[in-house]
């Protein structure tokens, strides 16, 4: 009895676990194939082309002997960039032997801007003020290059509330107040395209390139965020047909960069070209090479209201072979020579004009027969009482082999003085000068005695430049060249390229 007890049991608890395991038992075990995955090592994921080498610039004369070429950086208007952004430009630029300046102080801007060949701005987001902007008109008009680069996703919207002045705080609204002279302007947009990118909606494909120095070896250009222009003189570089903008969701080609109608000035809808890696895409590494030569490319013509910015090469002092060089002289070399070290450039002498070299003449109005190729083109008449004689107005005589005459001149006019010639010749009392009394005469503004006055002048050519420094005596000489070394032309009238200033020396003509 109580074996059959244990038996039914045992019986309870094996047959539930029979039953599980016939039901559930399928087989012997067969271990299943290997889960097939794709080749990861012989896969190559889509890549964007990588830019094409830049050829190497062939070097000509011209090129070695062009002066540095300045290019002034903006900082001040709220310009959504760093340095390190523009870096992809600003080093092609300095390998062209450029020099790169920022500009980051307002009330030095116009000071900055006198020693300037190119001035960048890039996503500026607060406006420029109309001083700025006539400022650069001017710059501009005189060959200097001015580019501008905006770029929608470095705008932001002001809203209802801010003040009124900063309604123009996106980079379409700042941007369009400095091109407007020039005939550009961006529209307030952002360009797409659904069919043909780089892998985004806002990544342009652009291969209508226009034919210029600055797209040359360039045959496709990608964009990563771009504004179009609604004005474009000289356009560079389009999107293709089916690409959109945001203002209207319609198929349409628009232009992305444009010259203006002189090709002074370039407007590029797009910043993040520059950007590591995409500087690298494409040829977009040889349309930035492009955008460098532009900058590094302009032939600025300096004018005496920019001095002492007005030398771009090393300067010669001309001083006679049989000449005896005095206290007083040493003197002004000296400080001329300190004054010109601030800029980077040496001040040597010499008996003549040095081919690739700028010129600087110290002269007595005695001496004029003497510098008569290098007074001819400003008209004066100097008429001396006291024995010298008259230098008719354009007197040009053959010049000796110590004196050669410079280059045609070409003299720009300049922006208004502070104070006028007319009120400083008044001060001076020319109207009622003695009629003994040795005068200059300036054409168009009248007569004054030369024992009052010292004479700046000018002279610019493409062979080199030539400043001009005029005084009755020797003192007044060291006064006026003492006087431009430490307060520049503020005390002087300028009128294009001549500068009247006014001395305390009234000596009679020194000897020697």
């Amino acid at each position: 009895m109580k074996l059959t007890r244990i038996l039914l049991a045992a019986a309870v608890l094996l047959v539930p676990l029979a039953a599980r395991t016939l039901w559930f038992y399928q087989g012997i075990y067969t271990p299943a194939q290997p889960i097939l995955t794709p080749d990861y090592e012989s896969l190559q994921p889509p890549q964007a082309p990588l830019s094409t080498p830049i050829p190497p610039r062939p070097a000509s004369d011209s090129a070695a002997e062009r002066p540095q070429a300045n290019l002034l950086v903006d900082f001040t208007h709220g310009n959504w960039v760093s340095l390190k952004e523009l870096e992809a430009l600003t080093q092609p630029f300095e390998a062209l032997g450029g020099r790169t300046v920022l500009s980051t102080d307002p009330y030095t801007f116009a000071e900055q801007l006198k020693n300037a060949d190119a001035y960048l701005s890039a996503a500026a987001t607060m406006p420029f003020t109309a001083q700025e902007a006539q400022l650069l008109s001017s710059f501009v008009q005189r060959g200097g290059r001015l580019a501008v680069i905006c770029d929608p996703t470095r705008s932001y919207a002001s809203s209802p509330t801010t003040d009124p002045m900063l309604d123009l705080s996106s980079c379409t609204a700042s941007a369009n107040l400095l091109l407007q002279p020039f005939d550009l302007a961006f529209a307030d947009d952002y360009l797409y395209n659904l069919e043909e990118n780089d892998g985004n909606f806002r990544h342009l494909i652009l291969t209508d390139i226009q034919d210029s120095p600055l797209t040359q070896g360039v045959q496709q250009v990608i964009f990563y965020a771009a504004h179009s222009l609604k004005s474009s003189p000289q356009p560079l570089l389009r999107t293709s047909p089916t690409t959109r903008s945001s203002l209207t969701d319609a198929p349409d080609q628009s232009v992305v960069a444009s010259l203006d109608s002189s090709g002074q000035v370039l407007a590029v809808g797009d910043l993040s070209f520059l950007q590591a890696p995409n500087h690298l895409m494409a040829d977009n590494q040889q349309w930035i090479a492009g955008i460098a030569g532009f900058l590094a490319g302009g032939q600025r013509q300096r004018t005496l209201a920019e001095y002492p910015y007005i030398f771009q090469r090393p300067v010669t002092l001309l001083v006679p072979a049989n000449q005896t060089l005095k206290q007083g002289f040493i003197t002004i070399l000296g400080a001329a020579q300190r004054q010109l070290a601030l800029l980077n450039l040496p001040l040597t002498t010499a008996a003549q004009p040095v081919e690739g070299s700028d010129t600087l003449i110290f002269g007595l109005y005695q001496n004029y027969e003497q510098l008569a190729p290098y007074l001819a083109a400003f008209d004066l008449e100097i008429n001396l009482q006291s024995g010298g004689g008259i230098l008719p107005p354009g007197l040009t005589s053959t010049p000796t082999e110590e004196a050669a005459p410079p280059a045609g001149t070409d003299i720009t006019p300049t922006p208004s003085p502070e104070l006028s010639l007319e009120d400083l010749l008044d001060s001076l009392g020319s109207s009622s000068a003695n009629a003994n009394a040795d005068t200059v005469t300036i054409p168009g503004l009248g007569s004054v005695e030369t024992a009052s006055i010292g004479l700046v002048l000018y002279q610019t050519q493409p062979s080199g430049n030539t400043l001009i420094l005029l005084a009755a005596t020797e003192e007044g000489l060291s006064e006026l060249a003492n006087l431009l070394t430490s307060q520049g032309l503020s005390t002087c009238a300028v009128q294009d390229n001549v500068a009247v200033c006014p001395l305390s020396s009234s000596s009679s003509f020194g000897q020697g």
